[in-house]
């Protein structure tokens, strides 16, 4: 329950996860072919994967990739 904490070491590509519900930055908030700023960055939520650390826009940010995954089975 740390919204500033981001994970450098346990993703074996090298990416990090961040804030309270450690978001991964390679697939949400760094540019990828298919979002040339980044996903995240393409809905306007956020400028940089640092914004991840405030926790209202971290939760802001897990709601809108529950939606956009119609919804994590891990979450019912």
């Amino acid at each position: 329950c740390s919204p500033s904490v981001i994970n450098k070491t346990l993703n074996k590509d090298g990416s990090y996860d961040y804030g309270l519900l450690q978001i991964n930055d390679k697939s949400w908030c760094k540019p990828t072919r298919y979002h040339e700023n980044g996903y995240l960055q393409k809905l306007g939520l956020i400028t940089t994967c640092d914004d991840l650390l405030n926790p209202i826009i971290n939760l802001s940010a897990g709601l809108m990739l529950f939606d956009y995954s119609n919804g994590w089975r891990q979450w019912e």
